[in-house]
């Protein structure tokens, strides 16, 4: 292993072609991140344009003695590097400027005029893409229909390009380019192998994001067909519908959600390690245990987007995705892993909203919840009919802690807004299901502060304390409330909330239009009719 100094134009050079493996992950940088080392690179130039510029580290397997290296660590750099020098190759005003650059990006045949081999590779998914759309001197628009990593290069490539082209920065475009080539330094490191490399990572990584689990489940899965080319095309074709399906920053969620689907308990060691041993006792093939993984992945995707055609079962997954956590996954990914009937997903979806919510409601801890969830995996893995499952929840969660947990203040809680949509829903019959993309908030009926004697000749202090809050007392409305008619008389208020139904129509918020008076007696009425559909709803005794 060698470490070394070195400038930018020692590094990208028509003379060093470097090569992203399979087993990176895509190019992951946001406009933010690309941004950061654009700026920070500009500042440093125009503060000290003969000071060198450190970067970090550059980690890379040598393939061909100094001529093609594998990146290890250091893609995300050297990617937007390269987009950086695209952008100034098309800005930068003299052909002779232009032509160096294009040495450095993909060079041309200087007999045939050809383009040759560029000199960064990235992953064969993005390959075509990076040369049609970034390093060619006239890239098109791209098409409509492009994988997120394509998005990132084209959006970061156009970002750095309309701020480099800024007129106070334009006439520097020169200086600049040759501060990043002699001025900007990295350590350069070249390594014999990938464990050697993956050592220096907490060390050595600086700007660039260490690889994560995700990446080196990747890479175990491609060390164990090495060998086999058939095996290590489908494993490649796989990871890509996988990262397709889901955003890098989630995968290893994912994973880590898989993981307890298969073993139902808590982790007892780093995520890796876990996969690694699930690798080491599969009877299957590689290819076989990443298109299980996908398998799962295009599960984990439809959960986190539900569009199911089944109406009850989407609105009890919309429901789950209002929850604050999502340690109700692993149930659900035991359950499609095995069940595929519409009829089954729909009881199952119903039961894992039910005592999510409960536990929610009851303020259960995520260590307390999650001895639940792994009951519910083990029970779904062993085959246990689903009655059965809900005969057990159903003793563990009667109704009537839900009752007395739903009789209580709610407004404040975090399942306020949750509990209140989920009930306008099932105000519905089961063919409709609502959306809401306005903003919504909740209404106090009996306003929060009375002063005027519409109230106070109906409410006491200790009545208004007792009922303020409770969930009888509350509404929905759409869009920002209006602070002028919170306190008004009830009369004032149905007006207001008709108007305000015009916009979004709430079921909930109808019933109330529909009174002439606010007392405690509707008060009282209209809770004790909310909670028992909240409990004919979420009730675990009724699935029993």
């Amino acid at each position: 292993m060698k470490a070394e100094e070195k400038p930018i134009t020692e590094i990208i050079t028509d003379a060093k072609i470097y090569e992203i493996p399979r087993y990176q992950r895509p190019y992951a940088w946001d406009e933010e991140n690309a941004m950061a080392l654009l700026q920070d690179t500009w500042d440093a130039f125009k503060d000290s344009p003969n000071r060198e510029y450190f970067i970090g580290a550059l980690i890379t397997i040598e393939k061909q003695p100094n001529e093609r290296f594998e990146i290890v660590d250091g893609q995300q750099r050297l990617t937007t590097l390269t987009l950086i020098f695209t952008a100034l190759r098309n800005l930068l005003p003299t052909e002779s400027q232009k032509t160096e650059l294009q040495k450095r990006l993909m060079p041309k045949n200087v007999f045939t005029g050809a383009a040759e081999s560029p000199r960064l590779i990235v992953r064969n998914q993005d390959r075509a893409f990076f040369q049609e759309y970034i390093l060619r001197s006239d890239p098109q628009e791209p098409p409509l229909e492009i994988s997120e990593s394509q998005r990132r290069l084209h959006n970061n490539m156009r970002r750095i390009q309309t701020w480099l082209h800024d007129g106070e920065r334009n006439p520097h475009l020169g200086l600049y380019t040759n501060f990043l080539l002699t001025m900007v330094y990295a350590v350069f490191v070249k390594a014999n192998d990938f464990t050697s490399a993956y050592r220096l990572f907490n060390v050595l990584n600086a700007r660039g994001k260490p690889l994560s689990n995700g990446d080196l489940l990747k890479n175990k899965l491609f060390d164990l067909c090495a060998n086999d080319a058939t095996e290590l095309d489908l494993v490649e074709d796989y990871w890509s519908d996988i990262e397709d399906l889901i955003p890098t920053d989630r995968l290893d969620n994912f994973l880590s959600h898989y993981r307890t689907s298969e073993k139902a308990a808590k982790t007892d060691r780093n995520l890796f390690e876990e996969y690694s041993a699930l690798l080491e006792k599969a009877t299957d093939s590689a290819s076989q245990f990443a298109l299980r993984l996908k398998t799962q992945a295009e599960h984990y995707a439809s959960l986190l987007d539900p569009d199911h055609k089944n109406l009850t079962t989407r609105k009890a997954f919309v429901a789950l995705s209002r929850v604050p956590h999502d340690d109700w996954l692993p149930p659900a990914l035991a359950f499609l892993r095995s069940n595929s009937a519409d009829s089954d997903l729909q009881i199952f979806a119903q039961l894992l909203e039910n005592v999510t919510y409960t536990m929610w409601i009851l303020g259960y801890s995520r260590a307390r919840r999650n001895t639940h969830y792994y009951t519910i995996v083990d029970s779904v893995k062993k085959g246990v009919p689903l009655r059965d499952i809900a005969t057990t929840l159903a003793k563990t969660f009667p109704s009537s802690l839900l009752r007395d947990a739903l009789n209580s203040d709610v407004y404040g809680q975090s399942y306020a807004m949750p509990i209140l949509l989920r009930l306008e829903e099932e105000a519905q019959d089961g063919s409709v299901i609502k959306t809401f993309a306005a903003r919504n908030t909740i209404e106090h009926i009996l306003p929060q502060t009375i002063t005027d004697s519409y109230w106070t000749s109906r409410f006491t202090k200790e009545q208004h304390k007792q009922w303020v809050h409770r969930i009888g007392n509350l509404t929905l409305l759409s869009g920002k409330k209006n602070s002028g008619v919170s306190n008004s008389p009830f009369p004032a208020k149905v007006i207001y909330y008709n108007k305000k139904l015009g916009k979004v129509a709430f079921d909930l918020t109808k019933e109330v239009t529909e009174l002439q008076d606010w007392t405690v007696q509707e008060a009282e009425k209209r809770q004790k009719s909310l909670i028992d559909r909240a409990i004919t709803h979420w009730s675990l005794e009724a699935g029993a």
